[in-house]
C-alpha cells in the first residue's frame, strides 16, 4: 500500500568534483543536506545528518547536482519513488516515475542536471538548477546505516553517507548516532536538526 502520512520532510544532495580528465571519473563524490552548502558536499567522515526517529515516514527530495545519473540505494529500509523532476519545476505525485519504478524499491536513480543536448540546467546567475527524485518510506529498522550511491568509483570517492534510525525513548539507540565516544546530549538537536553529541563523563553511562 502507498504511504501517505509524512512525518518528515528532507532534502539532500549529489554533488562532483572532476578531474582535469573528465573520463577519469570524479575526483570526489559528495552527499550533503539541506543545511549544508551544496557547493562543498559532505564526505563520509562529517556528523551524520540523517537522524530518524523509529517508525516515522520521511519523504527525501534528492537532488542532483551533477551531470551523471546517480543509483541512490538506502540500506535497510525499502520506498517508493513519488515524483520526478527539475528542482525549479512543479510536478505532482507520479510525474516522471515510469511504470517499472512503481511499487517498493530500494534503488532509485536520481537523474542528471543536464538538459536534452547534455548541457548543464543553470539558472541566471549560472548556478545548477538540480533535477529531484522523491522517494517515501518508512523506516522500521533500528540501527547504523548507509546510503549511497551505488556506482563504485562514487561510493569509492566519498559518496556514501551514515544514517541513523533511533528511538527517542531509548538512549543506548541515540547514542549510536553519535561518532566514536562520542554519547548524545540533551537538548537532542542542535541547530542543524543534528543529534547534540558530547564526549562521555568520565564513571557516568547516559
Amino acid at each position: 500500500a502507498a504511504l501517505s502520512q509524512v512525518d518528515t520532510y528532507r532534502s539532500v544532495y549529489l554533488k562532483e568534483e572532476v578531474t582535469v580528465d573528465p573520463d577519469l571519473g570524479p575526483y570526489t563524490a559528495a552527499l550533503d543536506d539541506i543545511f549544508g552548502n551544496p557547493e562543498e558536499g559532505k564526505g563520509w567522515a562529517k556528523p551524520i545528518t540523517e537522524n530518524v526517529q523509529l517508525n516515522h515516514v520521511e519523504e527525501w527530495d534528492v537532488m542532483n547536482l551533477s551531470a551523471d545519473s546517480h543509483p541512490i540505494h538506502l540500506h535497510q529500509v525499502k520506498f517508493q519513488i513519488v515524483k520526478r523532476c527539475l528542482t525549479n519545476a512543479t510536478c505532482a505525485e507520479g510525474d516522471g516515475v515510469l511504470g517499472y519504478e512503481r511499487g517498493w524499491k530500494d534503488v532509485a536513480i536520481a537523474y542528471p542536471n543536464v538538459d536534452g543536448e547534455g548541457e548543464p540546467v543553470v539558472n541566471d546567475e549560472d548556478e545548477p538548477i538540480g533535477f529531484t527524485t522523491t522517494i517515501r518510506m518508512k523506516f522500521d529498522i533500528l540501527g547504523l546505516y548507509v546510503w549511497h550511491c551505488h556506482i563504485l568509483s562514487h561510493e569509492d570517492n566519498e559518496m556514501m553517507r551514515p544514517l541513523c534510525v533511533y528511538d527517542p525513548m531509548n538512549n543506548s539507540t541515540l547514542n549510536l548516532c553519535c561518532p566514536g565516544d562520542l554519547v548524545y546530549n540533551e537538548p537532542l538537536w542542535n541547530e542543524e536538526n543534528k543529534i547534540q553529541c558530547v564526549p562521555q563523563v568520565s564513571g557516568t553511562t547516559l
